[in-house]
């Protein structure tokens, strides 16, 4: 599926490899979401680590100090975030 050129005027604001990088993203995840090979389970974990600002708690830094994590703690939080334990 190619963007039409509507959807490339939209994303005009953001300069033009955005407005690419955009349309790919979305289309490369609607293949996915859309293809039955791939089980329900990672579709949704892929739906969850997809949307926008999704990553932001990876570069957030803590407000005050009672916020800090351990390193193992943030070590085991991201493994259960991308699904690797």
């Amino acid at each position: 599926m190619h963007p039409s050129f509507e959807s490339m005027v939209v994303f005009g604001a953001l300069g033009f490899q955005a407005s690419l990088m955009h349309i790919h993203h979305d289309t490369s995840l609607r293949s996915i979401l859309e293809d039955d090979s791939i089980p329900s389970t990672s579709k949704t974990h892929i739906h969850s680590c997809s949307g926008k600002g999704a990553g932001l708690w990876l570069v957030v830094g803590p407000s005050i100090c009672s916020f800090h994590i351990a390193h193992f703690t943030f070590t085991l939080a991201l493994h259960f975030h991308l699904s690797l334990i």
